[in-house]
């Protein structure tokens, strides 16, 4: 092969079918010594030599080392790969966090690191080794059960596809069998009495979504807030924590938004390894939904979560970041309920920069929403970072306090509080693929500090939502079932609600 990953990979197979074999007349004992010796033991040696560390290669490697261990019957190879650097115990003291999940923050490095971690286990149960009841493996089990939307699929943070929580069905059918605990059943079977027949568990009770409410996975760095029941279940991912290694954005405190039955506000994921646009676009800060500052993207860096909490009627989080952009805060704090998100976004900087707000949705348009038909003239965004792949743009010759993102018989309503001198900027980036160019809305100021203040309405068809204001050092949401209060000075959790509720 042309790597060691694909090397370790490919000899698991081979060390397994060899071990099925081996004692077959077709074998000689020549032929035996050959294939151990100069294969199996010579790929060994080159796979101690290539350490790749916590990389998700690792896994592999050590995969490939347990599975050859295992058929020549090294005892010592084996408890080497277990204990080394980089080996199996090293992997999950600092590969995994405290919530189960993969330090890269994206599903599926997370799965193709499970899938080398499970080979390894078993390997182990057949040895009389109790690697499974390892507690941080067998929180990569749960660990994806809680990071989706209620639907079931993923958002597509750092260098993620499109996906659902099927792509560990594999994986929750085996911890069924292994462990015989209900909740794996019930991940397998997302709700389904005949997928939990399917795999022996019919006296499991059919349970979905596994993950109910509003999580704080503080080590993956994510603020799930989540409320409401059923269809009207809304959900934000709020991207706070580590950059993700190699496979993470320039991104911190963007947000991700499910409502509806669907997602609205989305990462585009990595696309593939082979676009141009890996880099110059799913990698930058303007294909997220955050600041970026003078049209550059953002620092690798780590933010800090500030608050973070629920009741009944509202999830909130907020956070900060000190480093994205050196010189300069950014601090963001958000609040759910079932109808509505409050967004409340907060720029301090050393210097007068210009300061953008990114919203790009999974829709078909955006329109602007005012008395009388807007004006709009075409622009251009910025020349490069990412900036060169926002097409389509138009600028509003006059900021406006409502837009709407449309899709079919859908809508999500938008209101700000404009600032002054804001420019807004109606255009285009990528989502999933290159050929879908979801509509966006740039909110621009050139300023050294500046407050947005954005108001999603999650009604579906943006009727919830009357009117958004700031009063001194308050800010005033009137809806269909009341009012919403919240201080800006400093921003205080939750806010104060006066109405029907009506979740």
């Amino acid at each position: 092969y042309v790597q060691s990953l694909d090397e370790a990979v490919g000899v698991i197979r081979l060390a397994k079918g060899y071990d099925l074999t081996r004692q077959s007349e077709v074998w000689s004992d020549d032929e035996r010594k050959a294939v151990e010796e100069k294969f199996f033991r010579a790929t060994a040696d080159t796979l101690l030599v290539f350490n790749q560390g916590i990389n998700n290669h690792q896994t592999w490697y050590n995969a490939g080392l347990m599975a050859i261990a295992s058929t020549l019957g090294d005892a010592a190879l084996m408890q080497r790969m277990l204990r080394m650097e980089g080996g199996f115990y090293d992997q999950l003291q600092r590969s995994i966090g405290d919530d189960g999940l993969w330090y890269e923050g994206t599903m599926a490095y997370h799965s193709y690191a499970l899938q080398a971690m499970r080979e390894i286990v078993d390997i182990g149960r057949r040895a009389e080794l109790t690697l499974h009841l390892e507690p941080r493996f067998k929180s990569m089990l749960t660990g994806p059960m809680n990071v989706a939307y209620p639907d079931g699929r993923y958002p597509a943070i750092n260098d993620s596809d499109p996906g659902s929580i099927a792509q560990f069905d594999g994986a929750f059918a085996w911890a069924w069998q292994v462990y015989h605990e209900p909740v794996f059943a019930q991940a397998y079977a997302r709700g389904d009495a005949n997928r939990l027949a399917a795999i022996g568990a019919g006296d499991v009770e059919p349970t979905w979504p596994i993950a109910a409410g509003s999580l704080n996975l503080a080590d993956a760095g994510l603020a799930k807030l989540q409320i409401g029941r059923g269809g009207a279940t809304a959900c934000v991912f709020f991207d706070y924590g580590p950059h993700g290694g190699g496979h993470g954005h320039a991104d911190k405190l963007q947000i991700m938004l499910y409502a509806n039955g669907r997602e609205w506000l989305l990462d585009p994921g990595r696309l593939t390894y082979s676009h141009k646009e890996y880099k110059t676009w799913v990698k930058t800060t303007a294909a997220h939904n955050t600041i970026a500052l003078d049209r550059t993207s953002q620092k690798p860096t780590t933010g800090r979560l500030l608050a973070f909490g629920s009741n009944e009627h509202a999830a909130w989080a907020s956070a900060e970041s000190d480093e994205a952009y050196p010189g300069s805060m950014l601090r963001r704090h958000v609040m759910l309920t079932p109808d509505l998100l409050i967004d409340v976004f907060e720029v301090d900087t050393d210097r007068r920069r210009t300061i953008d707000l990114f919203a790009h949705v999974a829709a078909a348009a955006l329109e602007p929403l005012t008395d009388a038909p807007a004006e709009m003239t075409d622009a251009v965004l910025g020349e490069d970072d990412g900036y060169q792949h926002l097409t389509h743009s138009q600028r509003i010759a006059e900021a406006v306090s409502r837009w709407r993102f449309v899709d079919r018989d859908a809508a999500l309503g938008v209101w700000v509080v404009p600032i002054d001198g804001e420019q807004q900027y109606s255009t285009r980036g990528i989502g999933y693929n290159t050929n879908q160019h979801p509509p966006t809305l740039v909110r621009r100021v050139e300023a050294e500090a500046a407050r947005f203040v954005t108001v999603y309405d999650l009604s579906g068809d943006a009727s919830h939502v009357r009117d958004v204001r700031i009063e001194g050092d308050r800010l005033t949401v009137d809806t269909t079932s009341g009012r919403w209060t919240l201080a800006l000075d400093p921003v205080d959790w939750p806010a104060k609600f006066d109405g029907e509720k009506s979740h």
